[in-house]
């Protein structure tokens, strides 16, 4: 008998949240002024100043109903290449700071998970809380393809396709979020195997503990 979705996410959660709790810890207190970049504070006061300066005046109108809202999409379209001119620099800092933020909890995550991971051969705390385990031939080169490689690796090349594409096509990104969603939830629920990509792919499969029974 395979096991469903429920247990699945619930076994990931609790695997995961020690994690970020881990690494946000240690971004609060330790990583957060390593990455911050020189002149930063500098140039987040200069950004929302120059901010004021080109878009104070419309949004006060819009504010006091002398504009529609029609007309204040237009005139902030028109100022917008304006104002990214000015503030390139302030921004490029800002920009700088949320690129090495965004890097250290993916890498660390993936470290962490990783080692995590590995270090319990798949029977991880989450899983053993739920009472599930892997089931098949469970190596640690298994366990490295399935839980490190397809589930995070896929994940974060979903969600980061997504936000890259957010700006200029939001469509598109909410459409690739809920196939792979909606794939997820078809190989994990609906069909009678419940065998996900990844259980595939690795030659394992989530069981609940105990005797495998057939059926």
């Amino acid at each position: 008998m395979r096991v469903g979705l429920f247990r699945r996410i619930a076994s990931f959660t609790f695997d995961v949240m020690p994690i970020f709790l881990l690494i946000s810890l240690l971004y609060t207190l330790f990583v957060d002024g390593l990455l911050t970049p020189e002149g930063y504070d500098e140039a987040v006061t200069e950004y929302q100043e120059i901010y004021t300066q080109y878009y104070d005046t419309i949004e006060t109108a819009y504010e006091n109903e002398d504009i529609t809202y029609d007309e204040y999409l237009e005139e902030a379209e028109m100022i917008r290449p304006s104002f990214e001119f000015a503030s390139r620099d302030s921004f490029a800092i800002m920009q700088l700071y949320v690129v090495r933020t965004v890097l250290y909890f993916s890498v660390s995550f993936v470290s962490v998970y990783a080692f995590y991971v590995l270090a319990l051969n798949g029977r991880t705390i989450g899983r053993r809380v739920m009472k599930i385990e892997l089931g098949g031939k469970v190596t640690r080169w298994r366990v490295f393809v399935r839980d490190v490689v397809w589930k995070i690796g896929y994940w974060f090349f979903v969600i980061y396709l997504s936000a890259a594409l957010f700006w200029s096509n939001y469509l598109l990104a909410f459409i690739i979020l809920f196939v792979a969603m909606g794939f997820e939830i078809y190989s994990l629920s609906i069909n009678p195997k419940k065998r996900a990509l990844r259980d595939v792919i690795s030659g394992t499969y989530i069981k609940y503990e105990g005797v495998d029974y057939p059926f």
